[in-house]
């Protein structure tokens, strides 16, 4: 089961994921990942990444999918203001 994650998240770590950046074992370091989530300047993304580490590793084997619950719209347009 893909791991459901914000729309603004989804975009950042899968545009990732398709450049060239890293190689597949590369990118199972997840704190590698963060830090250049961070040279980036995607500070919330990278934040995302290291307060869940395994839910990062099991996006990366099962994928990410953007989780369009009406919970995770509201959070979004409250986080928006």
């Amino acid at each position: 089961m893909a791991i459901k994650i914000n729309t603004k998240l989804f975009n950042i770590i899968r545009q990732v994921i398709k450049s060239t950046v890293f190689s597949i074992s590369e990118m199972r370091n997840s704190e590698t990942f963060a830090s250049y989530l961070d040279t980036i300047k995607e500070p919330e993304a990278a934040t995302w990444v290291r307060n869940n580490k395994v839910d990062f590793l099991r996006g990366l084997l099962e994928g990410f999918e953007i989780d369009n619950s009406q919970d995770a719209q509201l959070k979004d347009i409250h986080n928006n203001k």
